[in-house]
């Protein structure tokens, strides 16, 4: 999982599921939020996570190898990716499973508890799909840390965020 939010708040409390590990990515957040707003964020999820019953590894910005050597460790049965830039085919290439709640949020998330009963029925069904790797996709190269890219897009993206920062100075204006 990445921060606890929406879908993955459901999947705690609604499904009765086990966060083993927590992942954060603060590259983005460190753009809009100072390093004490971060710190309370993964405080937060940390503590909804224990308050629903799971005990998690957190992982802050980790390199993939070690996210993966986490995931196969403590025995997680599915990867709960946090939005579109998640890469699930770097997952999926070394046999973990993956579950896209950006997706279901778009397309199913709903008031009432009938939403969780969907997410639940979606659940069972990514979890009876085999574990499988896909050798076509570990011939690509991939950036470290934006891993749905190749590293000449991670570039143009780092530089275009860069622009856009300069341009929106989103953190200026939260700060001052």
């Amino acid at each position: 999982m990445g921060g606890i939010h929406g879908i993955e708040l459901m999947l705690l409390r609604d499904v009765g599921m086990k966060a083993s590990v927590i992942i954060h990515k603060t590259e983005t957040l460190k753009r809009l939020l100072s390093p004490e707003a971060i710190e309370e964020v993964q405080n937060i999820t940390l503590g909804w996570a224990r308050e629903y019953g799971s005990d998690p590894e957190i992982l802050i910005n980790s390199a993939f190898d070690e996210e993966i050597e986490t995931i196969k460790k403590t025995g997680t049965d599915l990867v709960i990716l946090p939005s579109l830039t998640s890469a699930a085919h770097k997952y999926n290439k070394e046999g973990i499973r993956t579950f896209d709640s950006f997706g279901f949020m778009l397309h199913h998330q709903r008031i009432g508890f009938e939403c969780s009963i969907e997410l639940a029925i979606q659940l069972k069904e990514a979890l009876k799909k085999p574990q499988r790797r896909n050798p076509l996709l570990g011939m690509l190269k991939y950036d470290p840390y934006k891993n749905n890219l190749i590293p000449h897009w991670a570039t143009l993206a780092d530089m275009f965020m860069l622009l856009r920062e300069g341009a929106v100075g989103d953190k200026d204006r939260l700060y001052s």
